[in-house]
């Protein structure tokens, strides 16, 4: 299918567990997860490396208020005990929290 003059194509691109990225290069100090949908497979790998990341932040859609909660209360359970709630639809253009 054409699409504004660009034909997609497929790429396969390699993955690695955030377990063996962690052990691969060590407990980052923050750690910005956007895995588009997926980002509480990598808060629940949290659990399983040594330490854990200083700061952690992930994006949450306002049509899933459950995973929102799941992903916090998860956090919780690790002894993450202070929340930041950004709506970055407030954020101007160009500025990034």
């Amino acid at each position: 299918m054409l699409h504004m003059g660009i034909t997609p194509e497929s790429v396969t691109v390699p993955s690695i567990e955030f377990t063996s990225l962690v052990a691969k290069h060590g407990v980052p100090y923050y750690m910005k997860i956007d895995i588009e949908g997926a980002d509480h497979l990598c808060l629940h790998g949290i659990a399983k490396i040594p330490s854990l990341p200083k700061y952690v932040s992930f994006e949450s859609e306002v049509p899933a208020p459950f995973e929102f909660v799941s992903n916090i209360r998860q956090l919780a359970s690790l002894g993450y005990g202070g929340f930041k709630i950004v709506d970055q639809s407030l954020v101007p253009a160009g500025i990034q929290s």
